[in-house]
């Protein structure tokens, strides 16, 4: 068996695509809770995306910032961005290079950005390998392009157009190309940092032969906002949304199907991830690797009669998150049975991997998690209160969501009680705000019975974060 270099810690950092935090457990990624919860700690509840929605939550993590704070809004964020910064804008400082310049290894292997332009061609279709290189800090960037036919991928192989005949999934694909990574020599004698970003479980869904059938028939659970009946407690616009079962709504069949075809590609993930650890389990590095699962955003299926993401409300904006690793508790839960425990975000997980490699962290907005680990998964002294999450998206509206509903801020209130409160400017501003303790799935609004003391406050304290970062945010944070 090789030996891992006593060097520094690895990180293997798993992001699947538009994944719930409902669809992971035991039932759904058995190899997932075995080999990564069941050693590690599992935030039950209490983890967001600070900002639910692809492209604009991997610049969070591959960043360390809040949204406000790296420009990167929409989907559109790698080239010509518009009015927001590009992503491409941003490359030259992230946790790849930051990690590259402690002689930490460094890679990727799956999905980087949203616009990410991997495969151009030259007037005369050959492969533009400049505009295709590698972006700063990465020794090896391996990204699934496209499904080019029948069993084959186009791939960006480090700025190399590579087309792999390959029967399997990309997932299965990316598994390949990141175990061969991560046992070569070079990663035995010194620290890495990999992702492993699969599209699963994003549509068009499209298992394995293995998984095609694994939830056949699979009924839609009884979400108490799905479809929600009664929504006097929402926003004009929101109350407006066509009920499921009414012409223009959204149909209950087709969600059905969405949801099917989600809880079948994540068992490839399942399968990759357990295949994985099995490769650095055998390689003599796992003890010695923190390995991270969590999603890009949440995903909604008709609740408060909505589709997708890209919404301040739990089934959209929260996300799977556990860790196993150096000093991490063992099988240990946060939120298990409240939301007393620590909170924790997107932002956490760039700042605590930097923080293992003793790199720089100025700019980062999020905390070192390892507090966190250091007293068992409970709530260390100074650790925040509260957390913003935002979204500020145009959109013209249509079957999923109404125009306007993308745009808007967010903060969840841990201190005395649970609360969120939530802000959409393009609706007044409209306001809403919801016990958490109480009300997890968001029906019941206490805007009109919540004291107007209470509720001024927290208006105050969402709009007071709009513009922090760095310490300022993390004191407002932790007051």
């Amino acid at each position: 068996m090789a030996q891992q270099s006593s060097a520094g810690p690895n990180h293997l950092l798993i992001i699947t695509d538009d994944q719930p935090h409902y669809m992971q457990n035991a039932k759904i990624t058995p190899h997932i809770a075995a080999r990564i919860a069941n050693h590690g700690l599992k935030w039950v509840q209490g983890s967001w995306a600070n900002i639910p929605v692809c492209g604009p939550a991997r610049a969070t993590i591959l960043t360390g910032k809040l949204a406000h704070n790296h420009g990167v809004w929409t989907n559109a964020s790698y080239e010509g961005g518009g009015i927001h910064t590009a992503f491409k804008d941003l490359e030259g400082d992230t946790i790849a290079t930051r990690s590259q310049a402690m002689g930490v290894n460094t890679a990727i292997f799956g999905k980087y950005m949203n616009g990410y332009p991997g495969y151009v061609k030259n007037s005369d279709g050959s492969f533009d390998a400049t505009r295709a290189a590698p972006p700063p800090g990465w020794d090896r960037f391996v990204i699934i392009l496209a499904e080019d036919g029948d069993s084959t991928w186009l791939v960006n192989r480090h700025g190399e157009e590579w087309r792999s005949e390959w029967p399997r999934t990309d997932t299965a694909l990316i598994r390949s190309e990141l175990v061969d990574w991560v046992t070569a020599p070079e990663q035995l004698s010194a620290p890495w940092l990999a992702l492993m970003t699969p599209q699963s479980p994003h549509d068009p869904y499209t298992a394995s032969p293995e998984h095609a059938h694994d939830f056949d028939g699979v009924q839609l659970p009884n979400w108490r906002s799905y479809n929600e009946a009664d929504m006097s407690d929402k926003p004009r616009e929101l109350r407006a949304q066509p009920n499921i079962t009414d012409p223009g709504g959204l149909a209950h069949g087709e969600l059905r199907d969405w949801y099917e075809g989600k809880l079948e590609e994540i068992r490839d993930v399942d399968d990759a991830v357990n295949e994985t650890l099995t490769a650095l389990a055998d390689s003599g590095q796992l003890a010695n690797t923190y390995v991270w699962f969590t999603s890009d955003n949440g995903y909604m299926f008709g609740q408060h009669r909505l589709a997708k993401k890209e919404q301040p409300y739990e089934e959209s904006a929260r996300v799977p998150f556990i860790v196993r690793g150096p000093g991490v508790p063992q099988h240990a839960f946060v939120g298990r049975t409240s939301l007393a425990g620590p909170w924790i975000g997107h932002i956490d997980i760039p700042r605590t991997i930097l923080s293992t490699f003793g790199a720089n962290l100025s700019g980062t907005d999020g905390r070192d998690l390892r507090h966190v680990f250091r007293v068992g998964g409970a709530k260390p002294s100074g650790w925040r209160n509260r957390m913003l999450l935002e979204m500020n998206t145009e959109f013209a509206g249509g079957q999923v969501a109404p125009a306007g509903s993308r745009i808007w801020q967010a903060m969840v209130r841990q201190k005395n009680a649970r609360f969120k409160a939530i802000r959409r400017p393009p609706w007044g501003p409209s306001w809403e705000f919801y016990n958490l303790d109480s009300d997890l799935a968001e029906v019941s609004s206490v805007t009109s019975t919540m004291n107007s003391t209470l509720k001024q406050q927290l208006k105050d304290e969402l709009l007071a974060a709009l513009t922090l970062s760095g310490d300022a945010y993390r004191s407002w944070e932790a007051s």
